[in-house]
């Protein structure tokens, strides 16, 4: 019996509590698309010794004195047959190069929207995305993000999609496989996306402006999964796990090329905390991280021996690059590391053997140039712990902690009373649910805004602005994760132990 997709997404809405010193909430992926411009990158690999760079003279084209992106701001269409140029068209998806990539512009850098040799564009400018989303349009703005927020993309997953999209080879993955097939029937996976236009992110206990932006980006993801089971083909599904993304570098459970969330605790549905069917979620200020209980968590940032994170971001580890003031003169850091990368033993050995030497050395320069090295204490996810400002919620559900907070309700629509979550603006289509068009197999086909599940078309580039010396990505806008693989991992995982 197919499964009434529309059903089971409202069936689980979960509750999303925010902090109420929180700027961003959950927004529409697509309409932050369509009023973004689309770059080009081309990345630097061999000369940043082992770490993927893109410098800013490889950002778009050349057009006189400065650069320019691929698709205009507000010309960009992310379906076929509405008004701009499609994101489907060759040339605007991703290039199959790792060393490619495209990026999404939606609000400029701080100090400007220029680049060319005199711009800064060290960091995306998120009070000007915040504005635009929170401000009303005599305040500068944006009337259409701002009726695009407390928003979510769900999208449902058979059990014969999950087996296709993971493609088991090894031996040690075939176990995992056996192990989340013992545990299941017939299984699918709901997953919820949210989409947030900024991420704010710090090294604790640092006030450098490099320690208070340390992480922070435009275009940022996180993602609630529920796995659902039932006995048979013709019985209603049941929860049976769930698991929420957070800021945990390289976490159990992390697929991709771009470790800024992980899935950890995959819990039995009967051990958090409901209203009905509907999960209750805390999300960390700044952060959003997602979690199950109210209480702060502190997380693994990056590798303990990650000089950035001991010196609060002042130097991100990769002579000679200063992440705060530009190149620096540390040329006997340069020299160490030279030195200790030809010698063997790669990037990642380097970090690790060099890491006391880096931090004297850091020292040093930092007296010589003023620069004040701060020792960061460890990260944590700010929850709201009884600050609450909004609840999104389903309709008629309140939160028992907080309940007189504001909502709103996760949106509703009547455009066509057999689809409560899709509604049409000035010819566009907008829904909350991933796809609408079944494929020869009767799966809901992604559309050409996300990746393709083998991941060869569809939108793979980065939801926020690249920046300059930034040579981890760290503040580069993210690319949209594997959730699914990732859920069915981080699970097979917690059966297996």
């Amino acid at each position: 019996m197919a499964a009434d997709i529309r059903a089971l997404v409202q069936r689980f809405e979960p509750l999303l509590h925010f902090h109420k010193d929180e700027r961003f909430f959950p927004s529409d992926a697509k309409r932050y698309m369509e009023h973004s411009e689309l770059w080009s990158a081309v990345g630097d690999l061999a000369a940043n010794r082992g770490v993927q760079r893109t410098l800013k003279d490889n950002w778009g084209s050349s057009v006189g004195d400065h650069r320019s992106p691929l698709i205009a701001r507000g010309a960009v269409s992310a379906e076929a047959g509405e008004s701009g140029t499609f994101i489907g068209l060759t040339g605007t998806f991703v290039a199959d190069d790792q060393l490619q990539e495209r990026f999404l512009n939606l609000a400029g850098w701080r100090g400007g929207d220029i680049v060319d040799a005199g711009s800064e564009n060290g960091y995306a400018d998120l009070d000007k995305i915040a504005t635009a989303y929170n401000s009303t349009p005599a305040d500068g703005g944006d009337q259409s993000l701002s009726d695009s927020r407390f928003w979510y993309h769900a999208e449902f997953f058979t059990a014969d999609r999950l087996r296709n999209i993971l493609g088991f080879g090894n031996q040690g993955e075939n176990e995992l496989l056996n192990a989340f097939n013992k545990a299941t029937s017939d299984p699918a996976l709901l997953c919820y996306y949210f989409f947030f236009p900024g991420h704010e992110e710090g090294l604790t206990g640092c006030v450098s402006n490099a320690a208070t932006s340390w992480t922070s980006c435009a275009g940022a993801w996180q993602c609630l999964a529920i796995l659902l089971d039932r006995a048979t083909p013709t019985d209603d599904y049941a929860p049976k796990f769930t698991v929420a993304t957070n800021r945990s570098f390289r976490a159990v459970g992390f697929i991709g090329l771009d470790p800024r969330v992980g899935m950890t605790g995959v819990a039995r549905w009967d051990k958090v905390s409901t209203v009905g069917d509907h999960p209750m979620i805390f999300v960390a200020k700044g952060t959003h991280g997602l979690y199950f209980a109210d209480t702060d968590q502190t997380f693994i940032m990056s590798d303990p021996s990650d000089p950035s994170v001991k010196n609060c971001g002042v130097y991100e580890g990769i002579a000679p690059f200063d992440s705060d003031r530009g190149q620096s003169d540390g040329s006997d850091l340069d020299k160490i590391l030279v030195t200790k990368v030809v010698a063997g033993g790669g990037f990642f050995g380097v970090i690790g053997a060099v890491a006391g030497l880096f931090a004297s050395v850091i020292e040093g320069l930092a007296a010589a140039s003023d620069l004040t090295i701060e020792e960061g204490t460890p990260a944590i996810d700010e929850l709201p712990k009884g600050q609450f400002g909004r609840v999104l919620r389903p309709p008629g559900i309140d939160s028992p902690v907080a309940p007189d907070a504001p909502g709103p309700i996760w949106p509703r629509f009547n455009d066509d009373p057999a689809d409560p979550l899709t509604t049409f603006i000035g010819g566009r289509r907008f829904s909350l649910v991933v796809g609408t068009k079944a494929d020869p197999l009767g799966q809901t086909s992604r559309p050409a805004w996300l990746p393709s599940d083998d991941r060869t078309s569809g939108f793979r580039g980065r939801w926020g602005n690249r920046v300059t010396r930034d040579p981890f990505s760290r503040r580069a806008g993210m690319i949209f994760p594997d959730f699914a693989a990732m859920f069915v991992r981080a699970l097979a995982v917690t059966l297996s132990s």
